[in-house]
């Protein structure tokens, strides 16, 4: 299945999203911040990203920013979840291949997510 990276400073989130990833078959690595995000993404070529936006060292918006300036060619699938029902940004919410779900999330539905943008 797929590589997904979890970017999450809370490991009660972390270990919830894991495990409904690998109960779909899913490779999943763990990210607490958008520092240590940037880092994994430099060392692996992970096929989607699930981002908290409210972390410590470098937000998830932020850490969106400087992962689709960089891009070159393909466009890594970014699911942003959150408790903040409205990010206030715009041209976040609006890139390619961006969807946003607010916690707590429904298994059923973040998978249905995943699976519509590995699709697309």
């Amino acid at each position: 299945m797929a590589e997904i990276l979890v970017v999450d400073d809370s490991e009660l989130t972390q270990n919830y999203h894991s495990y409904i990833l690998k109960s779909e078959g899913h490779n999943v690595d763990i990210a607490s911040d958008g520092v240590e995000a940037i880092d994994k993404i430099s060392n692996k070529k992970y096929d989607l990203m699930l981002v908290d936006i409210n972390m410590p060292n470098l937000d998830g918006l932020s850490l969106i920013r400087k992962i689709r300036s960089a891009s070159s060619g393909e466009i890594m699938p970014i699911i942003i979840i959150s408790t903040d029902d409205n990010p206030h940004d715009e041209e976040i919410l609006n890139l390619e291949k961006v969807v946003f779900i607010m916690k707590p999330v429904e298994p059923e539905f973040l998978t249905a997510n995943i699976k519509m943008l590995l699709d697309s």
